[in-house]
C-alpha cells in the first residue's frame, strides 16, 4: 500500500533514499478501528518483537 504523503530521507541511513531504501507504508490502524482494541497488524508486530529478542520478554 502506498503512502499519500511525501517521502523524505531518514537522516541516519548510510545511503541516500534514492538508492535502495523504501519506507514501509503498512497501515497499522484505520480511523474505523476500535481505539480500545489492538488491530491484527499491531498484534503481529508485537508478537514478532517479543519472539525476536529475548530481553523484550523481561
Amino acid at each position: 500500500m502506498e503512502s499519500c504523503c511525501e517521502m523524505v530521507p531518514f537522516p541516519l541511513l548510510m545511503t541516500p533514499i534514492e538508492s535502495n531504501y523504501r519506507a514501509c507504508t503498512i497501515p497499522y490502524r484505520f480511523p474505523s478501528d476500535n481505539p480500545k482494541k489492538p488491530t491484527t497488524t499491531e498484534l503481529s508486530w508485537i508478537d514478532l518483537f517479543l519472539n525476536s529478542i529475548p530481553s523484550f520478554r523481561r
